[in-house]
């Protein structure tokens, strides 16, 4: 497919999503939520863009989003993802599944409220992670969920296969940065 062609389906998509709401023959459940496209880069460069958290250690699908009752809501991002990073620890803080929040300076704050505060200010956000990030399951809501909530980037020592693609797949730039991050 051309990059022409590419570009034309991309743009349609919008109109596609309300043929199909209209074929809705039910009501959507609590764990349902039609997904709307994200928004597009605007190409600038990301600068000043403040750290959500650098985590310690393995950083793998399950501290990114871990399973159980949330997988519920796979029909649902945003609410599948209030359990963004919840397993993952704060190489700042110690803490697990919550942190710095970078604008206040408060202390103790769960990741998924300090993201959708800096998204609701217009502000994205991004990752630093250990070696292998993201090792473990294909779960897409890892990397769907941070989008969904304005992550940028992730910057790690290094990724597992899997998760880099799906973080590309998903607009978030993934970059690999082995002997500067300490």
């Amino acid at each position: 497919m051309a990059a022409d062609q590419v570009r034309r389906l991309y743009e349609s998509l919008p109109a596609r999503l309300q043929t199909a709401r209209r074929r809705f023959d039910r009501p959507l459940t609590l764990a349902e939520k039609i997904l709307r496209p994200f928004s597009r880069w605007d190409g600038r460069d990301f600068t000043g863009v403040p750290i959500l958290v650098k985590t310690k250690g393995k950083t793998t699908t399950d501290h990114i989003s871990p399973a159980g009752v949330r997988l519920s809501f796979r029909g649902h991002l945003d609410r599948i993802s209030d359990n963004m990073f919840l397993g993952a620890v704060d190489a700042f803080t110690g803490e697990v599944g919550q942190g710095l929040d970078p604008l206040t300076g408060e202390h103790g704050v769960l990741f998924t409220r300090v993201a959708r505060d800096l998204k609701g200010r217009g502000l994205g956000w991004i990752v630093i992670g250990d070696e292998n990030y993201g090792e473990g399951s294909s779960r897409e809501h890892a990397a769907m969920s941070p989008r969904s909530l304005g992550s940028r980037a992730v910057i790690a020592k290094s990724f597992a296969r899997i998760r880099e693609t799906n973080l590309k797949k998903q607009g978030i730039r993934a970059g690999s940065a082995l002997n500067t991050l300490k």
